[in-house]
């Protein structure tokens, strides 16, 4: 009687790093770079619209008024908006199963709000104007929330400086933030703190695209 073996199946493995922790796949990699693509597209689209508009003030209004219903190049931060949440969100997922996977829910409610931001126009009316501002707050919580959260599990798997850094970052984005709602120069303000979480987003994008943000903690001698 004859025996008829099945042809052996190549196992993938993934090509591990100096830090025990493995290579994402080309796919993984891109929707990782989405945390670098998004914030690039919406720095791109509020200074080309600031610039375009006659008058505008970068220091003393908000990146929402380039967005309002009046504004003469409001499709431009629109799309930058939109362009922002989706590629957050396609990071979620690989984000998720990293070593800073706490914080992932932070990064979905900020892409999220970032589209209720870009659903309700300022100058639409006074309630949507208060839902407006609602969905801005919900976004610079998420957004200082984000990097707070990643400070424990960096900390915890033998990445101390980047969990300083975050920690340094989650207060710093609080804090400029804050004094946006405040401060004569709140345009200055509010561009400083979203710009110190976009940073976060890109290096984070840049270190899971590297597979630098495993799971696995680091190997120490």
């Amino acid at each position: 009687m004859s025996h008829h073996q099945r042809p052996a199946v190549p196992e993938v493995v993934l090509e591990p790093l100096d830090d025990g922790s493995a290579r994402p796949s080309v796919l993984q990699q891109l929707a990782a770079l989405g945390l670098v693509a998004g914030p690039v597209a919406f720095v791109a689209a509020w200074a080309t619209a600031g610039v375009a508009t006659e008058g505008y003030s970068a220091v003393q209004q908000a990146i929402s008024e380039l967005a309002a219903v009046d504004a003469p190049h409001r499709s431009i931060v629109t799309l930058g908006l939109v362009a922002y949440g989706a590629y957050l969100l396609a990071a979620v997922p690989l984000l998720r199963r990293s070593a800073i996977g706490a914080c992932w829910p932070a990064v979905a409610v900020n892409a999220l709000a970032t589209w209720a931001v870009a659903a309700l126009p300022l100058h639409r009316s006074d309630l949507v104007d208060l839902a407006h501002g609602v969905a801005a707050t919900v976004g610079y919580v998420s957004l200082a929330a984000a990097p707070a959260l990643a400070v424990a599990p960096l900390t915890r798997t033998g990445r101390s400086a980047a969990g300083t850094a975050s920690a340094l970052a989650a207060a710093a984005i609080a804090i400029a933030l804050s004094a946006s709602t405040w401060v004569d120069a709140n345009g200055l303000a509010q561009r400083v703190g979203l710009g110190i979480g976009d940073l976060w987003l890109v290096a984070v994008g840049l270190s899971l695209a590297g597979g630098r943000l495993g799971p696995t903690p680091p190997q120490r001698d």
